[in-house]
């Protein structure tokens, strides 16, 4: 499949010149080699980022796509030479203004601390006549204080069970790594700082919803089964062994057979979605969401930058679309 970018009345000027920096796990997930064959296909001059050099002021650039997650993590943590390799790009873009970047670094920066843009996906809430998205109830959590603790729980409204998660959500295994917490003697097991956010039964059913640009796909996964609060012992688990397509636990499999689910209502995604892209400031991302069991309504649960796009067949055609509909606009 190819594309043309140079000649059409309106289309890009050319040649472009199109940086990148991606992990080789994130390329190889992504296929983004077919991607970077579209552009050149179309005329882009393709250039690959090495962090570890003066890459990018030796040479124009028209166009920056990156997914820095894993550096601000690291840098986050303190590795030194991750820092050094965010505030290269960081620095970079500051001064060129004319460089159009996919997506914002300080809005993906944002979205690796779950503690920071939780809050925000509160304010993306809905409730009209199409229908209802919420955010189970959460809280940040710094203390390792269990009365401490379950004082904020009790005046963040979270009942028990609730998943705990880590503040960091990308960039490495440990922002996979959750509990599931039933009970006040559970407290114990809460390692700070977290984010504890409500259990909603939801049939063991998430739905991913993938944005690229102005298009959006849903795509369902296994999730955790209905659970309920009790005398229970603490579940720590990888969201991985749960919610991957065909992922096989024993923390998604119902007691009991239900009829099949339809899925969100797709007004209430859509809308949904054009929220969060304009809080977010973001066009490459994804939001997992689930469907409350006797409500109906979608519950938000989590969001993702830059995501892998498992199911969406056309995903590199579209990331390659909106990166030309990007420059276009950004041209005229």
């Amino acid at each position: 499949m190819s594309f043309s970018v140079a000649k059409e009345p309106g289309s890009l000027s050319s040649p472009k010149k199109l940086a990148f920096w991606l992990s080789k796990k994130k390329k190889y997930k992504l296929n983004f080699e077919s991607f970077l064959t579209l552009c050149s296909q179309a005329g882009f001059e393709l250039i690959e980022i090495d962090l570890s050099k003066p890459w990018i002021d030796e040479c124009h650039v028209d166009v920056l796509i990156h997914k820095v997650t894993d550096f601000i993590a690291a840098a986050e943590n303190g590795d030194l030479q991750a820092f050094k390799a965010v505030q290269k790009i960081e620095t970079f873009i500051a001064d060129h203004p004319e460089v159009v970047v996919i997506d914002p670094v300080e809005s993906v920066r944002l979205l690796s601390d779950r503690s920071a843009y939780y809050p925000i996906m509160r304010q993306c809430e809905i409730k009209d006549e199409d229908g209802e998205a919420f955010i189970p109830n959460f809280v940040s959590l710094e203390s390792a204080d269990r009365k401490a603790n379950m004082r904020a729980l009790h005046l963040a409204n979270i009942k028990f069970p609730f998943i705990c998660k880590t503040n960091v959500a990308h960039g490495s295994d440990e922002s996979h790594e959750m509990s599931i917490i039933f009970n006040e003697e559970g407290l114990q097991d809460i390692t700070p700082p977290c984010v504890c956010q409500e259990f909603v039964n939801h049939n063991a059913i998430l739905y991913k919803v993938f944005v690229i640009g102005n298009k959006h796909y849903i795509s369902e996964r296994p999730s955790i089964k209905n659970l309920q609060a009790g005398d229970f012992q603490t579940i720590f688990f990888h969201s991985h062994d749960v919610s991957k397509p065909n992922s096989s636990s024993f923390l998604n499999q119902l007691e009991k057979p239900i009829l099949k689910q339809s899925p969100p209502d797709e007004k209430v995604v859509k809308k949904l979605v054009d929220i969060l892209k304009r809080r977010m400031r973001l066009t490459l991302f994804g939001v997992d969401v689930i469907v409350e069991r006797k409500s109906r309504r979608i519950g938000v649960i989590d969001i993702n930058y830059f995501p892998g796009y498992e199911g969406v067949d056309s995903a590199i055609e579209d990331l390659f679309q909106h990166t030309v509909e990007v420059l276009r606009d950004h041209q005229n």
